[in-house]
């Protein structure tokens, strides 16, 4: 059994070898971690934050092997999983090795994992981490920073153009909810006595932006995508057109850039957003292929009216 012995100066433990030698071993293996625990906080679903944590392996180990356990594993990764000891770096006592965990939550909702971390000389240590998945304010989809989700309501256009012996009519309505977009419309083309009806349904693609402009604090600008007209074959044997999917470029309209008087000088975004809760309006224009010296005239309307879910 060891024995306490304790003097006027000196307090001395002894141990019999055996003991000597399994503490020598534990101070060998001596692994650390630091911090041994971190909470991410809020990270929006999609995004991605990162905590980087100091390593100090046990003296003489020359690798480094991470795994990642627990209920929600997968929310979280670490760099160079299994690894050896790379960005280590040599110090009088050692090796100080980092590694950098990122939390990238999936799903709204709490999250936890543990990290554990083992050497070569049979150091091992833990790390509880912590996280939160929130809902986005934004995200890229459609555009590089969406906020459609966060919106219902409807956004539709009417489309005409008249020339000398013909005529062409859209008329669309998209209907939003939490930034999932439908559209419902159709087109008509006329002309030598002849008519065409082609419909304008099926997924759609919404996008509301906050921009900054020289001359307002914010602006807004939405955007929608609805599939191309499905033309039905001709009366005279023109081959049916179908409808291609929505496509930025392709039978989209936008609202361009709208300010608000809501929207006060000094507010960031997040306050501009909350300051409109509901975003409508209407926007009129001579049709981009207007040619009044070949006879064509005619109209965009665009209308919309978005509510935050």
């Amino acid at each position: 059994m060891p024995r306490l012995r304790t003097g006027r100066h000196l307090t001395r433990l002894t141990l019999p070898l055996a003991g000597v030698a399994t503490l020598v071993a534990a101070v060998r293996a001596a692994l650390t971690v630091t911090p041994t625990s971190h909470d991410f906080g809020n990270v929006a679903v999609g995004g991605l934050m990162a905590k980087t944590f100091r390593i100090v392996p046990s003296p003489g180990a020359d690798t480094l092997l991470w795994s990642i356990q627990g209920p929600d594993k997968m929310d979280f990764a670490g760099d160079d999983m299994p690894s050896t000891a790379l960005y280590c770096s040599s110090i009088q006592q050692g090796l100080v090795c980092t590694r950098a965990i990122s939390f990238h939550p999936k799903s709204i909702g709490p999250k936890q994992a543990t990290a554990i971390i083992t050497d070569g000389r049979g150091g091992r240590a833990t790390v509880s981490l912590i996280g939160k998945g929130v809902a986005p304010i934004c995200t890229n989809r459609v555009v590089f920073c969406n906020y459609a989700h966060l919106y219902s309501g409807t956004f539709g256009w009417t489309r005409t153009l008249n020339g000398p012996n013909s005529q062409y009519k859209e008329n669309v309505q998209v209907n939003i909810t939490n930034g999932v977009a439908v559209c419902n419309g159709s087109a008509t083309s006329s002309g030598q006595g002849k008519s065409q009806t082609g419909a304008i349904t099926g997924k759609g693609l919404i996008a509301v932006e906050w921009l900054e402009d020289p001359m307002y604090p914010w602006v807004y600008q939405i955007t929608a995508a609805c599939p191309t007209p499905d033309w039905p074959a001709g009366p005279d044997g023109e081959a049916a057109t179908p409808s291609q999917p929505a496509e930025l470029g392709h039978n989209d309209q936008s609202s361009y850039h709208q300010p608000d008087q809501l929207i006060k000088p000094g507010m960031t975004l997040e306050q501009a957003i909350d300051a409109l809760a509901r975003i409508q309006g209407t926007l009129s224009y001579p049709a981009p292929e207007t040619d009044q010296l070949n006879g064509v005239s005619g109209a965009t309307v665009i209308s919309w009216n978005l509510v935050r879910s």
